[in-house]
């Protein structure tokens, strides 16, 4: 008898009809997240806002593009469900606990290593930021000081609800949504009438959905002020990049509940249990 490579369900069945009910539970938490990190956001942008001049009021504005945002997720859960089906991906924990299935005794117990993973991999990304890339940086910081100490450091409770964002509403676009997508086109392209892809398959497309979210940190460092060399970018990629990658493994092996958890317990420590300790 060969093992078992994937610590996914075995007892999660693949119903050809839509599950409308982890839909509307994932849009939720997606919408949930997104509204959560307006704070933090406002923070970040509160310079940007204080000087940009707009025809209709800040929160006329913030409430318009939160409304498109939302139906957007909306669409991309949707869309990303699906193809969670189609290749045998998901949210499996979530599924159960939604069918009212017992819960078995991995889950029951799954969720102490899984934040643990989220905590220590983004416990060595502050490790890699602050010992490895900030000395080799150093120059660079000091040339830019002003511009870095006039960024603006948000409170630790808007970190707090910030991390719901990345818990939720971040999973659910790049794993749920891009991941599957391309593990969808690979499983296509390489071998249609497998089920589940292959391994390669599956990396490939969890190295580029994690490449994707570190190139969207890109923007955010040109707005901090920083221009961008080959160690910046290097940075940005690695320093987003690797725990992408870590997120990504848990939702191919165990499915989108504990992808959400790591990232979710990862920036706590990132938000709010490095800025306590590190900040006076």
């Amino acid at each position: 008898m060969q093992p078992d490579t994937t610590l996914l369900k075995a007892n999660v069945s693949h119903s050809p009809q839509y599950n409308w009910r982890l839909f509307f539970l994932l849009w939720g938490l997606a919408s949930f997240g997104l509204l959560a990190s307006v704070p933090y956001v406002l923070a970040l942008q509160q310079q940007t806002l204080s000087s940009v001049h707009l025809r209709l009021p800040v929160p006329a504005v913030i409430s318009i593009e939160v409304v498109l945002e939302i139906l957007i997720l909306g669409a991309l859960t949707g869309i990303g469900l699906w193809l969670a089906e189609q290749i045998g991906l998901g949210a499996p924990m979530l599924e159960n606990w939604l069918s009212g299935q017992p819960v078995n005794y991995d889950d029951r117990y799954a969720w102490l290593p899984t934040i643990l993973i989220g905590l220590a991999v983004s416990a060595f990304v502050v490790f890699l930021d602050t010992l490895v890339f900030t000395p080799m940086l150093q120059h660079q910081l000091q040339a830019n000081g002003p511009n870095l100490a006039n960024s603006p450091n948000p409170a630790i409770w808007k970190g707090l609800l910030a991390s719901f964002y990345g818990g939720f509403t971040e999973e659910i676009l790049l794993r749920l949504f891009l991941m599957s997508l391309l593990v969808w086109l690979g499983s296509r392209l390489i071998d249609h009438q497998a089920r589940r892809p292959g391994g390669a398959v599956m990396w490939t497309a969890n190295v580029l959905a994690a490449l994707a979210f570190g190139l969207a940190h890109l923007p955010s460092a040109l707005a901090a002020g920083l221009p961008l060399n080959a160690l910046d970018i290097a940075r940005i990629l690695l320093l987003n990049g690797l725990p992408g990658i870590v997120f990504g493994w848990l939702y191919w092996k165990r499915g989108l509940g504990s992808a959400m958890l790591a990232h979710f317990s990862g920036d706590i420590l990132i938000h709010v249990i490095t800025p306590l300790v590190l900040l006076p």
